[in-house]
């Protein structure tokens, strides 16, 4: 055997311990995930990359969870030609009529349930705005910032928040405040507007007592 030369099988056998050696050595590593998303537009783009802000919350399926991004905050502005928007939330209700179901329930003429749910209506509206714009407590929802809620858009279909830092700069923690907020008056709107509650508040202020229905109620009690 030459000097300096290792037989064939002796060589083999070292290179397998030595790749064994190393495979017992590594311990597997878990890949760090990346708290923002970098999104490119192309890679021959050479602008710092762009990061997905993003909170979770439940979606409607039990156990899922939706992504909600800075992109999905509504912006709105009263100005003509743009000027400048704010964080808005859309407050526009499309529900069904009410006034059959009221006029079923208080035994009232169709003209005056319908009076009643306008009257019901402009009640909800009033009341909504003023808790909002005026009553709300704000600084729970936005710690650290002097913001006021708006009515704004034809018919005031759109709540603005004026007041708060510009949505490109907000971080996580921003965005969920807002997502809170904005939660929040939907369900606000949706409970306003709903038939449970335009029934009790017509019941409540006797927006559809008339001689008629007054004579009935009577009936009943007797």
């Amino acid at each position: 055997m030459r000097e300096g030369r290792i037989p064939a099988y002796l060589g083999d056998y070292g290179r397998d311990q030595e790749r064994t050696r190393h495979q017992t050595d590594r311990t597997p590593q878990k890949e760090n995930p990346r708290p923002r998303e970098e999104l490119r537009m192309n890679k021959t783009d050479k602008r710092p990359p762009l990061y997905i802000v993003a909170t979770w919350e439940p979606s409607t399926t039990p156990g899922k969870l939706v992504r909600y991004t800075k992109e999905e905050v509504r912006l709105h502005s009263d100005q003509f030609g743009g000027g400048d928007a704010h964080p808005a939330v859309n407050v526009k209700y499309y529900g069904p009529n009410l006034t059959g179901k009221i006029a079923d329930k208080f035994a009232c003429p169709e003209d005056v349930a319908e009076k009643a749910a306008r009257t019901a209506w402009d009640c909800a509206c009033e009341d909504f705005w003023r808790y909002w714009a005026e009553e709300c407590d704000l600084d729970d929802y936005f710690p650290g910032h002097s913001v006021k809620v708006y009515s704004e858009g034809r018919s005031s279909g759109w709540l603005t928040v004026h007041g708060l830092p510009p949505v490109e700069s907000w971080d996580a923690v921003d965005l969920a405040r807002w997502r809170r907020f904005e939660r929040e008056v939907e369900s606000d709107v949706e409970y306003r507007t709903s038939a449970e509650y335009t029934l009790e508040a017509i019941e409540a202020n006797g927006w559809a007592i008339t001689p008629q229905t007054t004579a009935t109620l009577d009936v009943g009690i007797h």
